[in-house]
């Protein structure tokens, strides 16, 4: 079984949903969160190893949510998910960290491709 912690992060009920039973019964350790606040708190309580974050979680920004994770543990790999993709959102999604983006609606193949590349490479990263 993996030992990799997932965090979900997006206001949509069914997307944490279908997130987390897809990444659990990949092995996955998976919680999730609504909003901001509990993102952060779960960042903090849960420390995953990547977060699954929605651009647009109700009032807050993707963005500054992005930051602020990153300001608690750079180390945490970030993608974004969304359905308001620019260019200019994808530079500042790097600017701040965030290893990639996935457009809504996502083929689930192609997110667990990501997400378990996204890992790997961070693992590396860090034995490096």
């Amino acid at each position: 079984m993996k030992k990799e912690k997932i965090l979900i992060v997006d206001d949509e009920d069914n997307i944490r949903t279908l997130l987390s039973d897809m990444l659990s019964m990949k092995g996955y350790t998976v919680a999730t969160a609504e909003n901001a606040e509990k993102a952060l708190q779960e960042v903090k309580d849960f420390s995953p190893h990547l977060v699954l974050l929605d651009l647009k979680l109700g009032k807050s920004d993707g963005i500054d949510i992005l930051k602020q994770i990153k300001k608690i543990d750079r180390s945490i790999v970030v993608i974004i998910i969304t359905a308001y993709g620019s260019a200019d959102t994808d530079l500042n999604e790097i600017r701040f960290g965030a290893y990639g983006e996935i457009a809504k609606p996502f083929d689930l193949n192609v997110l667990e491709k990501v997400v378990a590349d996204a890992l790997e490479s961070s693992t590396r990263r860090s034995e490096e």
